[in-house]
């Protein structure tokens, strides 16, 4: 990953941080020492999306 597409954000109370996994990737950085860390996962219904290669998404579903 370029630096130059990264985000490094300044959590604040209340903060809310979402992105489209489709065209990102998420990388956090161990680096919250004792503070809770809470993370939920969202999927919406649509379009499957396709990689460069033309290979449909896998949907997966939770055990």
């Amino acid at each position: 990953t370029r630096l130059e597409n990264t985000v490094r954000w300044r959590w604040h109370t209340g903060d809310v941080a979402i992105w489209d996994n489709r065209a990102t990737q998420h990388y956090a950085l161990d680096d919250y020492g004792t503070q809770e860390r809470i993370v939920r996962r969202v999927t919406f219904k649509g379009e499957v999306p396709v990689g460069v290669q033309g290979q449909r998404s896998q949907v997966t579903k939770s055990p």
